[in-house]
């Protein structure tokens, strides 16, 4: 399902990000990607996203290299995956429920379905007393719950999640990591970077160890 071959970025024409990164993630299958802070997790995470282009390399999903294609592809391919960002990225003048449901507008669902939808993974993630409020009005736990709500509606065959759980106890991170696992019932591949041994020795099916922008080890 994901292909990364050989890819570099190269920041400022002398910082190298990632330096011939390589891996595959399969359908069905979990795998998290670890190392300190620096080692470019979010550089690998951005790239497969489609935030920024690699300076070398191929990114191949879903049979197209996200490389080369052009903005208005690009677009279409962010509407396909879904993606956790560990700042949130809500839109602050929005509702909870606006927040939810703007894959499903994106992608043109009906109303009844967003609504149901919407419903549906909010009381799965324990927002649904939420849904009114602004995002603005939320805790930082809340608004994670809401981002992950957000990348999880659709059900994509893609997800990427950096640090789903970094502000949330650890009885709502079981939970949090259960919903996101059980994408994979319904094949999706499912990406996270975590700091969380515990998370990771639950839930892990392969782990991806970088350092230094470069793959040091990649263990089943």
């Amino acid at each position: 399902m994901v292909e990364f071959r050989h890819v570099y970025k190269v920041y400022n024409k002398q910082t190298r990000a990632l330096k011939d990164v390589s891996f595959d993630l399969k359908e069905s299958e979990i795998v998290f990607l670890s190392g300190p802070s620096g080692a470019g997790k979010t550089t690998v995470f951005n790239t497969l996203a489609g935030f920024i282009r690699p300076t070398s390399g191929q990114i191949n999903v879903f049979d197209k290299n996200i490389a080369t294609l052009k903005r208005s592809e690009i677009l279409q391919y962010r509407r396909k995956i879904g993606v956790i960002f560990q700042d949130y990225k809500l839109i602050s003048h929005r509702t909870v429920y606006e927040n939810i449901a703007l894959p499903l507008i994106l992608n043109n669902y009906g109303k009844k379905e967003i609504e149901y939808s919407v419903k549906k993974i909010s009381e799965k993630l324990g927002m649904e007393a939420k849904l009114n409020s602004l995002s603005t009005e939320l805790s930082g736990g809340q608004k994670q719950r809401v981002a992950i709500a957000r990348a999880l509606i659709s059900k994509p065959k893609l997800i990427i999640a950096d640090e789903p759980t970094g502000n949330i106890d650890k009885k709502m991170s079981i939970q949090i990591m259960d919903a996101i696992a059980s994408c994979r019932e319904k094949g999706a591949a499912v990406f996270v970077a975590s700091h969380n041994d515990e998370l990771v020795q639950t839930y892990a099916q392969r782990v991806i160890k970088i350092n230094e922008g470069a793959v040091k080890e990649n263990e089943l």
